[in-house]
């Protein structure tokens, strides 16, 4: 069962230090105004790093954004992850996200939505009890605590390239997904 805490960075168990990562990854498709792409944030306290990346192909132009930055310090918790140019914010738990970037050549705001309710692992492991659980299969179940989650999602915002009006993305017209 996933908690109102399950979308914000989780506090990092002792035994995770083995190999610890907390990946977010959000997809965003825009047919309409030919806007596609993904967003990763990857933290990895073993190393001390986060890592920002931002890939967008706006009108076949690809975009592209990459930093690390040091691990937070306040991470369990946080209601945002940013390396200062690309911000990830928490707004609310199971609902609503919100990524904005501002870069030398391009500036985006997206605000990612819940089109549906997150996907339960947990629950497949309830209804299939015979299979190998998520778990086990992606770290041998030593070093994911949390649930693994999937939600899909819509968007709306904005993509701003230095030199081009500003393209927009309108509610609920775009779909996109989050891995967390």
């Amino acid at each position: 069962m996933t908690t109102i805490h399950d979308d914000r960075p989780h506090p990092v168990p002792p035994y995770a230090y083995l190999r610890w990562k907390e990946n977010y990854f959000f997809i965003v498709m825009d047919r309409d105004n030919e806007i596609y792409g993904v967003s990763h944030l990857n933290n990895e306290p073993l190393f001390n790093r986060s890592r920002f990346t931002l890939n967008l192909q706006v009108r076949g132009q690809a975009l592209r954004y990459a930093n690390e930055a040091p691990f937070p310090a306040n991470f369990g918790g946080a209601a945002e992850l940013s390396d200062g140019r690309l911000t990830m914010k928490f707004r609310e738990p199971h609902r609503l996200f919100e990524l904005s970037f501002d870069g030398d050549d391009f500036a985006a705001s997206i605000l990612f939505e819940a089109r549906r309710p997150t996907f339960d692992f947990v629950a497949c492991k309830s209804a299939a009890p015979e299979l190998t659980s998520f778990a086990e299969v992606m770290t041998f179940g030593l070093n994911l605590p949390y649930n693994h989650q999937q939600q899909s999602m819509t968007t709306a915002g904005s993509v701003t390239i230095t030199g081009w009006t500003t393209q927009r993305m309108e509610p609920g017209r775009c779909r996109c997904g989050l891995f967390r």
